[in-house]
């Protein structure tokens, strides 16, 4: 088998929650499968133009195999991107104007090796409103800086009870529940327009999904293939299935349409460049399709490897001519 030469692009790793952090479980498959793996940040990229030709670059970290979950980190070096067989888009969000920039490098990059995901699908598709692609399994929604709007939305089309997202984060950051019935209209109105800074910024509005309470289902995908599934059951009291309020990760044995619905959009999506998903499933609804730096979440206890290694097999497949 060939040699690849990995790049992952993503946050320093002390920023990392190496607890969850899959970037990391990854590139120590691919070294267990004798591959080269290499860690950068966007900061440490740049791209040089001249006599005509545009060079991708970056100071990286090679990453080294351990005995351990994650790899070891060795020395540094100049690497150039296009000497690279595959690139790993794994920056967490927020999606802002460093990310966007960090994209035009990795479309440059694209050119000679694969980026995972698809540096053009990640500027054009956003995590929030990709669900809409595939209507037959999201709630309806609207996406609006109108307080008025956001307010007649929830009562027409939400029973009165919505839930309010940014756009540009991740991880639950910002998402508010909105229940008209409970605070009234007019602090109801108040409350749009702090959110959407007096309708400065857009929020996603759905329909707020009481069935977050028994759990939200997470399964992850790569190249098409459903490769996990874990439930994530808030803390009590809370709406917000994150690890980061609370949340615990238990077993969970996909129903026969939830595992028809992912491999159908994942195949769909796989299609598109966009080959690492992760889903967000409540009630059987898709409520978000994680593509910038999904994470593949496993129950407690529960041995990690085969899933790494599984998507190690899936990239290396998916860089054969």
């Amino acid at each position: 088998m060939a040699q690849h030469k990995h790049l992952f692009v993503m946050d320093l790793v002390e920023n990392l929650n190496l607890k969850l952090d899959s970037s990391l479980r990854l590139a120590q498959a691919l070294l267990s499968e004798g591959h080269q793996c290499f860690m950068t940040n966007p900061k440490a990229m740049s791209m040089l133009h001249t006599k005509g030709q545009s060079q991708p670059v970056c100071n990286a970290i090679e990453l080294l195999p351990s005995h351990q979950e994650t790899p070891e980190l060795g020395g540094e070096s100049r690497l150039f991107l296009k000497d690279c067989d595959a690139i790993h888009m794994r920056k967490d969000p927020p999606f802002n104007m460093d990310y966007i920039a960090c994209t035009w490098l990795l479309s440059e990059a694209a050119k000679s090796a694969r980026v995972f995901n698809d540096p053009e699908r990640l500027r054009s598709l956003n995590e929030k409103l990709i669900i809409f692609e595939f209507p037959r399994y999201c709630h309806d929604g609207i996406v609006s800086s109108q307080s008025q709007e956001i307010v007649d939305f929830i009562q027409n089309h939400a029973e009165s009870d919505g839930i309010l997202k940014p756009l540009d984060l991740y991880g639950g950051r910002g998402v508010v529940r909105l229940n008209i019935n409970k605070i009234g209209l007019e602090k109801a109105r108040n409350l749009v327009s702090d959110e959407t800074q007096e309708g400065e910024h857009m929020r996603l509005v759905q329909p707020f999904n009481k069935a977050i309470f028994e759990g939200e289902v997470r399964a992850f995908t790569c190249c098409g293939e459903p490769i996990s599934w874990c439930l994530k059951v808030p803390a009590k009291g809370e709406y917000l299935a994150n690890t980061r309020t609370g949340a615990t990760l238990e077993p969970y044995t996909p129903t026969e349409s939830e595992l028809a619905m992912v491999t159908e959009v994942s195949g769909r999506l796989a299609e598109m460049g966009i080959q690492m998903v992760g889903y967000d499933i409540i009630g059987g609804v898709i409520s978000e399709i994680n593509i910038t730096s999904p994470r593949l979440l496993l129950p407690e206890g529960v041995d990690p490897r085969p899933s790494y290694s599984r998507m190690a097999q899936l990239i290396e497949q998916n860089l054969l001519p």
